[in-house]
């Protein structure tokens, strides 16, 4: 073995959960399987990733058209009226 005997296990367990839980076309996976994509995607970096940044852009524009347009005030403005008691106190 490659891996210590708990290490190994470890990632058996993941393979089996995968394997259990796959949706559609069925391909079995192997624990080294597991651990080679779990060690690539903890390689990328996946912050700049451009599709990411292109769907948080899209997302903030799509919020500020849903919010921005929706508030509407119906009120007039007040009026400020000055007194003489304001003119002592400040």
């Amino acid at each position: 073995m490659k891996y210590n005997k708990y290490c190994y296990y470890r990632w058996e367990v993941v393979a089996n959960f995968i394997n259990q839980h796959t949706i559609g076309e069925f391909v079995p996976r192997t624990p080294k399987e597991v651990l080679a994509k779990a060690k690539d995607l903890q390689s990328c970096d996946y912050s700049r990733n451009i599709l990411k940044v292109a769907v948080n852009e899209k997302a903030y524009d799509n919020f500020e058209k849903e919010h921005k347009n929706s508030v509407e005030v119906s009120a007039a403005t007040s009026q400020r009226f000055d007194s003489k008691y304001r003119e002592k106190w400040f």
